[in-house]
């Protein structure tokens, strides 16, 4: 399983890491999943997250639209990260992210989108204890 989440807005909202999310991303990991962060930040900014502890233990890479050189919800963009990561069946990625408009982009690839909004309906959608 293959899972990309966006930061702001899932992991990180008014200043606080969403630990809990985190600690699911880390399950996920220790059970053999890859995961990556792909957000519309720019290159400064997402280095300040990659910094972040745990980080790159946890996630195998960051797609940040600073360097990348397109946005969420280009198509572009998710082509990117689709070729970068050598993705072949699109059946087994989970996209994440807090904008309805960026999961709509990836569901239009085959991709699995969910739209975050909130740990409590995560919690519910993906049964998590």
């Amino acid at each position: 399983m293959i899972v990309i989440s966006d930061i702001y807005g899932v992991l990180y909202e008014d200043g606080t890491f969403n630990q809990v999310l985190l600690n699911w991303y880390q399950q996920q990991k220790d059970s053999g999943a890859s995961l990556y962060l792909a957000s519309n930040v720019s290159a400064e900014k997402a280095q300040f997250f990659w910094q972040q502890p745990n980080w790159p233990n946890i996630f195998n890479d960051i797609f940040a639209s600073g360097t990348v050189g397109y946005a969420k919800p280009s198509k572009a963009f998710y082509l990117h990260i689709e070729e970068k990561i050598s993705l072949k069946n699109p059946e087994n990625l989970l996209f994440i992210d807090d904008t309805l408009a960026n999961v709509e982009a990836a569901c239009h690839l085959g991709w699995n989108g969910y739209h975050y909004t909130g740990w409590e309906q995560f919690k519910k959608d993906f049964k998590v204890e």
